[in-house]
């Protein structure tokens, strides 16, 4: 019988093999690095850790959702003539109500409606908050009061009364980080490297077309924990009183008086 000679295997088969190992290889390390970012991206919200570009970004946005509320609601009074007493902040999505029963019934007054600004209420980034906040009230929620006052913005010089109240924005609960660099943006001194500390006169209810001071503090700016606000339209602090108490409040003037 002849010696029968096993022919060798194919370079083709071979390097179809080794092209087989490299894109599995390939694929293992793109699943290794998705895993990563996931785990990196979960445990910065779980602790509250995001750098300082990010919270810079995250700061930004929520200023420019703010200034497209200030243009709606200029809009509102100098286009459709409305009154700062007949301004509508009803929505279905918060908690808090905020309808305006002074307001005009054709909606021309209405941030939401087609007949006035035209606005549709989206909720803020849950990025942007504290998740340790979450069982305070507005959590996740924007929020707006006429119950406090800038001082030296508008008629508040050195007290706030009822004549003197401002329309104000807010959102609460936001990340210590994010209010730090609120303030950075707005030339706010952050002292010894924390936010200002003031309190924050929400009193539990919207703006219904009123502004008083009801029963809490309606000056922000008041006070050697807070006269880094004084003057600024914009800016960021630790409440230290009230339902919000302990967390870090963004606060953005809509309308000045």
């Amino acid at each position: 019988m002849k010696n029968q000679v096993i022919p060798p295997k194919s370079s083709c088969q071979s390097g179809h093999q080794g092209g087989n190992a490299l894109i599995i290889i390939l694929v293992t390390i793109a699943l290794l690095v998705g895993l990563t970012l996931m785990i990196t991206r979960l445990s910065s919200k779980t602790t509250g850790n995001i750098n300082s570009e990010q919270a810079r970004m995250m700061a930004e946005s929520i200023m420019r959702t703010a200034q497209t509320y200030e243009g709606s609601v200029q809009r509102l009074m100098n286009v459709n003539r409305c009154s700062e007493n007949e301004l509508n902040f009803d929505n279905t999505e918060t908690v808090v109500s905020y309808d305006n029963t002074g307001a005009p019934s054709n909606g021309r007054c209405d941030l939401y409606g087609v007949e006035g600004a035209g606005l549709s209420y989206t909720p803020p980034n849950p990025d942007f908050l504290d998740p340790s906040r979450s069982a305070k009230t507005q959590y996740g929620e924007w929020a707006f009061y006429g119950t406090q006052c800038i001082l030296e913005v508008g008629d508040g010089d050195t007290t706030c009364g009822d004549a003197e109240i401002d329309l104000m924005m807010n959102l609460p609960h936001i990340r210590r980080d994010i209010c730090i660099e609120i303030n950075n943006l707005n030339g706010i001194t952050n002292p010894s490297g924390e936010p200002p500390t003031e309190e924050h006169n929400n009193s539990g209810l919207g703006f219904k077309g009123a502004y008083s001071v009801g029963t809490g503090d309606p000056e922000i700016g008041e006070g050697v924990s807070g006269a880094e606000l004084i003057r600024h339209t914009t800016g960021c602090f630790k409440d230290n009183a009230g339902s919000w108490s302990g967390s870090y409040i963004f606060y953005h003037v809509l309308l000045v008086r």
